[in-house]
């Protein structure tokens, strides 16, 4: 990912410098957050999350989709298709499927500390927009009725992120690249280290022992942007 110069942001937006403010101050505020989205691409890490989840710890949100997949699968076979196509969008490495069932169906062990992301709890504007304009043909589910996977399950991440001001937990770029083309993105740097250190030791504990696997915190702010009003603002250790 190439590097967003803040001076290259005055010729884009009219209030640069309040932006980058915006910016530096979310990223500050995690030092002391509580709460963290969980991308498609941590899955594979939930073994070590889940330390974090029976403890008194954050809580993570997780898309109510990725339930219904799972309770329709038992049902309808068909289902396991969609859910291990979404899967590979985002991440190569092993998702223990038990493990992810556990968070939906043995709700004694998680409930406290997984929240689902309903239409309800979402920014309704940035959620409409993605549903609109993400696709996947090969996640069009054509069971009846016809939904749009992909474009629901970014739209509650980014729409609940906006809401809520929870931030976004990530291993791969793919939600990334999902978004850079309709909803502008600016990274930053290596800025805030002792902020990123506290934050993910406190959500993914033991995250020294996870080499190879690159962590990045996405968070939203508010610009003038006329479709959706937000910006994605990556932190990248």
């Amino acid at each position: 990912m190439s590097t967003v110069k803040w001076e290259d942001l005055i010729f884009e937006f009219d209030r640069p410098e309040t932006m980058v403010s915006e910016i530096k101050e979310r990223a500050l505020e995690l030092e002391h957050e509580e709460r963290a989205i969980l991308d498609i691409s941590t899955y594979p890490d939930l073994s070590r999350t889940r330390q974090s989840m029976l403890g008194s710890h954050p809580t993570y949100y997780v898309p109510d989709t990725i339930a219904k997949l799972f309770f329709k699968a038992k049902e309808d076979r068909r289902y396991y298709y969609y859910m291990t196509r979404l899967f590979m969008r985002s991440t190569r490495r092993y998702i223990d499927l038990d493990m992810l069932d556990g968070m939906f169906s043995r709700k004694e062990h998680f409930e406290a500390r997984v929240e689902l992301i309903t239409e309800e709890m979402v920014d309704k504007r940035v959620y409409s927009f993605c549903y609109e304009n993400f696709v996947s043909k090969d996640l069009i589910l054509e069971l009846s009725p016809r939904f749009n996977l992909v474009g629901d399950i970014i739209g509650k991440i980014l729409g609940v992120c906006q809401k809520s001001r929870a931030p976004i937990l990530m291993t791969t770029g793919r939600l990334v690249s999902d978004v850079r083309r309709l909803i502008p993105i600016f990274e930053t740097a290596n800025a805030f280290i002792d902020t990123k250190r506290t934050f993910f030791h406190r959500f993914i504990p033991g995250i020294e022992e996870t080499r190879g696997v690159r962590w990045i915190i996405g968070i939203t702010i508010g610009i003038a942007y006329p479709q959706v009003g937000i910006a994605l603002a990556i932190i990248d250790p």
